[in-house]
């Protein structure tokens, strides 16, 4: 059996998740064209508000973060774990890490010493192919946070 995939864009307001925008894309086949389109219209929708693609880790490729990038479309996504050697978690230094303030809905009645703790680093996450003639990508990198900002150069130390 064929099944047909189809796949949902959707832009919501930050305060309030109140739906402004909806794209539908047929067969699965999601470009980064087609997410810098749809992040065009939001912007001609709500003039110079700032806007954040919130993205899952399908979405971070070399091809993809590079056209995000000439695009200037801001995004988060999780780096998907297999760009990520055990020996980067391994290695962490939790002295350096701030401990993170967010709690989780499901701990909130906790007691403080029986919620578990979020540490997060700042780090770079390099992105490059086999090319030689292809740039590499730097990126901020948050090692122990829920997602990595991805489509921001990282400033140069």
């Amino acid at each position: 059996m064929d099944l047909k995939q189809v796949q949902a864009g959707n832009g919501a307001c930050a305060d309030g998740g109140i739906p402004v925008h909806a794209k539908v894309f047929h067969d699965g086949a999601v470009e980064v064209s087609q997410i810098i389109g749809a992040m065009r219209d939001l912007r001609q929708l709500v003039g110079e508000q700032e806007l954040l693609m919130v993205a899952d880790s399908k979405l971070v490729s070399y091809t993809n973060i590079s056209a995000l990038l000439k695009s200037k479309v801001p995004c988060i996504a999780p780096v998907p774990a297999a760009q990520i050697s055990d020996g980067v978690y391994a290695s962490l230094d939790l002295d350096r890490a701030t401990v993170g303030e967010w709690i989780p809905a499901r701990d909130t009645h906790k007691d403080s010493d029986q919620r578990g703790s979020r540490r997060v680093l700042e780090d770079v996450h390099v992105i490059s192919t086999r090319r030689k003639s292809d740039p590499v990508l730097r990126l901020p990198a948050h090692p122990g946070a829920l997602h990595r900002q991805c489509c921001r150069p990282a400033s140069r130390p």
